[in-house]
């Protein structure tokens, strides 16, 4: 894309001082230019570069969202899937840089893909909305089902058939949710795209996602009160020059011409872009938009030294996991930092993998994990 903590914030640049999952839910990659905790810990992972490089406690914007949780940690899924790849990781892991920094993303919430079928996605905010209300938690979430997702040909592809399967399953999502609290990442890339289909002309299928996207967030403002959403627009390095900027923010615009249905953006969401760089580029968005948002960053991937060099998307070499400066869901937070993209998930077969998208990787952790070169 562009397909969020023992507890410390200080950089471990030294030695530490101390199989494919067959069943999982595979969570297909966000496109490549377009290039997740429980108790209320801090974490930073045992890579060079990790600290926090982009402020998270800024002033709220002035008009408080109409619809988020209050502050609570993040829900930490410890009974799922991925949780067991990484105990069954660190049985096959001797290195001990690798161990410690697998051994705190045991402790690291990660993000829920809602991005299967219709029934696996419900049998997901089953299992979770429960569960997070029994930890007093917050779970965090991404929808990634809107139809011809990766319209950039990546390997993401897939998504509902059509607009209006796509608008029944986000009825049957926001019916689920309901009053719970939740975060969710909106539609990691569909933005992004709808500038692609504008440079190929494409403005009838531009005007149908923009419709469904200003659809879906009426109906998740209009019955989820306890639902922060935040839409995702790409990072630092995709959508920047002026003319991109133009396009993305007169999208954003047309979405919401009353400005009262977009009030969190997300960056970096599956990319390698620093959190400092998104953080510039989420206030281009505001002035340029001339309103206040909060905003969300993916900060899973984005700990290597120079990590902002880092121009491929999938599987890239080099990448490392980043750092989180806490486990918690801020209501007041301009800046929210969070794991949305699942370490050692594969993005496809291509760059360090030969897994398919969202396969989990074993080895492809062990580098992410692993001290940079």
């Amino acid at each position: 894309m562009n397909n969020i903590h023992s507890p410390s914030t200080d950089v471990f640049n030294d030695e530490p001082q101390v199989e494919a999952a067959a069943n999982r839910l595979a969570t297909p990659r966000p496109h490549g230019r377009l290039v997740r905790v429980g108790a209320a810990v801090l974490c930073c992972f045992i890579a060079a570069g990790c600290m926090r490089d982009g402020g998270t406690t800024d002033a709220a914007p002035q008009d408080n969202r109409p619809n988020a949780p209050q502050t609570a940690p993040y829900y930490l899924d410890t009974d799922s899937d991925y949780y067991r790849n990484l105990g069954k990781a660190l049985g096959y892991t001797d290195d001990p840089f690798t161990r410690a920094n697998i051994e705190r993303l045991q402790q690291t919430p990660v993000a829920e893909w809602l991005a299967g079928t219709d029934e696996q996605t419900y049998a997901q905010l089953d299992r979770i909305l429960p569960a997070s209300a029994e930890a007093g938690a917050v779970p965090l979430l991404v929808a990634y089902k809107i139809p011809n997702r990766d319209h950039l040909g990546g390997e993401s592809k897939g998504g509902n058939g059509s607009a209006d399967e796509y608008l029944a399953w986000v009825d049957t999502v926001s019916d689920k949710i309901g009053d719970a609290p939740a975060v969710l990442v909106y539609e990691p890339d569909a933005i992004a795209a709808a500038v692609q289909m504008i440079n190929d002309g494409d403005n009838e299928g531009k005007d149908e996602r923009v419709k469904m996207i200003n659809t879906a967030l009426t109906t998740f403002k209009d019955n989820n009160a306890n639902l922060a959403i935040y839409v995702d627009v790409g990072h630092s390095d995709w959508l920047n020059t002026d003319e991109e900027l133009a396009q993305l923010t007169g999208l954003l615009d047309e979405i919401d011409p009353d400005g009262d249905l977009i009030t969190g953006l997300a960056f970096n969401v599956s990319n390698q872009m620093s959190t400092e760089a998104n953080t510039a580029y989420a206030e281009q968005i505001k002035e340029r938009m001339g309103r206040d948002f909060y905003a969300i960053i993916d900060v899973s991937m984005n700990g290597a030294p120079g990590t902002d060099q880092i121009k491929e998307w999938c599987n890239p070499k080099g990448e490392k996991l980043g750092t989180a400066d806490d486990a918690i869901f801020d209501a007041q937070a301009a800046v929210e930092q969070a794991f949305i993209k699942t370490p050692g998930q594969s993005d496809g077969r291509c760059g360090t993998s030969e897994e398919a998208a969202g396969v989990f990787d074993g080895a492809l952790l062990q580098r992410q994990a692993s001290k940079p070169e």
